[in-house]
């Protein structure tokens, strides 16, 4: 059996989602763009979904599975990191 999401906080920075299992699964907003750039007032409000597999914004237009929130981030190849950081100079970011 999956876990189902319990109950989701939100920080700053910030997403704290306990899950059924017993695991609480701290992510950053800043993982998820739609969220990183919505204000406090439109983060505030979202739902779980009925049988917790999920949150949705519907102010934002923007879901995400249990999977989503407990997955860990990808880490990029090295070759990726070299691209990227070239790119963000070449844009002086």
């Amino acid at each position: 059996m999956e876990a189902r999401l319990l109950v989701l906080k939100i920080t700053k920075k910030l997403l704290i989602a306990t899950l059924s299992d017993g695991r609480v699964v701290s992510v950053p907003i800043a993982r998820f763009p739609v969220l990183a750039s919505a204000k406090v007032e439109k983060l505030e409000k979202f739902g779980i979904s009925p049988g917790g597999y999920g949150v949705h914004w519907l102010d934002l237009d923007e879901d995400l599975s249990i999977k989503t929130l407990a997955a860990k981030p990808i880490k990029p190849s090295p070759k990726r990191v070299q691209i990227l950081t070239k790119l963000r100079v070449s844009l002086n970011l």
